[in-house]
């Protein structure tokens, strides 16, 4: 049976356009659903992350005041015989009694403050109880709880004081209706043991109901809420679950935990569906624009079959060489008509999906813990230096090579969570220092500037700030953030062909540098000082 020549190439036509929409937009479809599922648990994580930033340092500082108040304590008992005299327990109770009630007001959401001696050695109400008026919000002295009259068995009563003792180091209570006071609360115990005796107990009194409060406000998304678990997975706070029972996997949820510094485990919960809205969008979206495209190059093919077939023709080929990959393909139908309109359509889709594409070839490029460009971004960056270099068409630049001192060491002991702190901090201080210039990520504890404009004029002011800045680094509590970085760097010479020269020059400079680096170190250690970024002050006088 004999086919008329539009049909073969209306069935051509269709058969590309079929294919290479199918093709973009399955590519699209695929990579776009896996960046925006990473981008909403990213998303999720760091919430969870901020939200634990705001409610940890409430009892961290809570732990961190318990812990020097006590030592306070201690240090002024010379003995338990003098406890037991009444002159010298009055002194002690009543200095710690004055400092309390000084500075607990700045303890946020504190209830209660006390200090109270071993039953056995003094009286059974000998110590202090400090509470928090209710109508005045003032902290006053409060009449202690006689010991005596409960059993050491009678948790809700006397359990903040004989739990610790059992003990026998800091511990916190979970969260209990005080029958002394009628509050909800949580409390940070800290027993008393000098010379082998129990001396006391001192303890602060956290109002529960502010933690219920913050973590009920939590909203994420349109539905999340988020909940928090003691260290046996049993729920102390949930919108939904009653206290005591289990949190269980439910499927179209996803949940996230992370433990505070009392053992109990914060954690948020997200319907599914909410994280997956802007996800599914894009692709409804998405998959529209390919039927839409679909239709429009079906007609428009039928239309222009049945007069013009050479256009068609080349509109295959390039529609065919689209599909294989090239990009780089332009459809240039100069005809003012349904053809030429049908190209200028390809021309469009291509260029929208070549949009999308640029977008996640960007996402490869950057380092995924500290942001900035990774080794894959410095490989192309380095290809398009030299083609510079071999038509004459780059100055002077130079290339400084970092590398950071001791993360091996904060991985071991801190861990790698730690170890990515210290990474990020060493990042942000050479960013910050050569604002000017490109940095990139090209190993696990290694970096390259590449130096321009004013990095490159002014790298010897720069290179000295840095050193002031991790010089002052040194006095930080965290190892990971008492930053160390060994720089060395080199500029292009004239008889430079590749950027390759430059950085094996770098390279060994910075070798030079970490060796002295760890050198005087060594000596600064055996003298007793700290100087682990004394080497780095000579840098700028370095020699290319």
């Amino acid at each position: 049976m004999r086919i008329p020549i539009h049909k073969k190439i209306f069935g051509l036509s269709l058969s590309g356009l079929i294919l290479c929409t199918l093709s973009l937009g399955g590519l699209a479809l695929y990579f776009t659903s896996n960046i925006l599922q990473k981008r909403s648990q990213e998303f999720l994580e760091n919430r969870l992350a901020v939200e634990l930033h705001k409610i940890a340092p409430l009892f961290i500082g809570i732990e961190h005041y318990a812990t020097s108040v006590s030592a306070a304590i201690l240090t002024d008992i010379p003995s338990v015989e003098s406890l037991e005299k009444v002159e010298t327990r009055d002194e002690i109770t009543q200095k710690v009694n004055e400092y309390i009630l000084a500075s607990l007001s700045n303890i946020k959401s504190t209830t209660a403050a006390y200090l109270r001696y071993n039953p056995q050695l003094t009286s059974p109400t000998s110590g202090i109880l400090i509470t928090k008026n209710k109508e005045t919000g003032e902290f006053e002295n409060s009449t202690p709880t006689d010991l005596s009259k409960y059993d050491t068995t009678d948790t809700e009563h006397v359990g903040w004081f004989y739990q610790p003792l059992k003990t026998g180091k800091p511990l916190w209570l979970l969260p209990y209706q005080n029958k002394n006071f009628n509050v909800y609360m949580i409390s940070y115990v800290v027993p008393l043991i000098k010379f082998d005796k129990e001396i006391g107990v001192l303890g602060i009194d956290l109002d529960f109901n502010y933690i219920i409060k913050f973590v009920s406000g939590i909203k994420v998304y349109h539905s999340g809420y988020a909940f928090l678990e003691d260290d046996n997975g049993k729920i102390i706070v949930h919108p939904t679950k009653k206290p005591g029972t289990t949190l269980k996997s439910h499927k179209g949820y996803r949940v996230l935990r992370a433990q505070l510094p009392n053992g109990m485990a914060f954690g948020i919960q997200v319907p599914e569906a909410e994280i997956n809205a802007e996800r599914y969008k894009l692709l409804v979206e998405i998959l529209l624009f390919a039927i839409f495209l679909l239709i429009l190059f079906s007609f428009v093919s039928a239309m222009v079959a049945y007069s013009i077939t050479k256009p068609i023709l080349n509109l295959t080929e390039t529609a065919n060489k689209l599909i294989n990959g090239d990009m780089k393909v332009e459809f240039k139908v100069e005809t003012n008509d349904e053809i030429g309109d049908l190209s200028k359509s390809f021309q469009t889709a291509k260029d929208h999906m070549q949009q999308y594409l640029g977008q996640i070839q960007g996402l490869a490029y950057r380092d995924s813990l500290t942001g900035i460009r990774n080794r894959t971004a410095y490989e192309a960056y380095c290809k398009e230096l030299d083609t510079k270099i071999a038509n004459r068409q780059l100055g002077e630049f130079g290339i400084m090579v970092c590398n950071l001192n001791d993360l091996k060491a904060i991985n071991e002991n801190y861990g790698h969570d730690n170890g990515n702190a210290y990474l990020i901090n060493c990042c942000q201080l050479i960013c910050t220092t050569f604002s000017h210039s490109p940095v990139f990520r090209i190993g696990g504890d290694e970096f390259i500037v590449i130096l321009t404009g004013k990095d490159l004029q002014n790298r010897g002011e720069l290179i000295l700030q840095m050193n002031e800045n991790m010089n002052e680094s040194t006095i930080a509590e965290k190892a990971w953030e008492r930053l160390s970085v060994a720089c060395g760097y080199s500029l292009r010479n004239v008889s430079d062909t590749n950027v390759s020269t430059v950085q094996k020059r770098a390279d060994k400079e910075m070798y030079r540098i970490k060796k002295e680096m760890k050198e005087s170190r060594k000596i600064s250690h055996a003298n007793g000082m700290s100087a682990i970024n004394g080497p780095m002050q000579n840098i700028g006088n370095f020699k290319v």
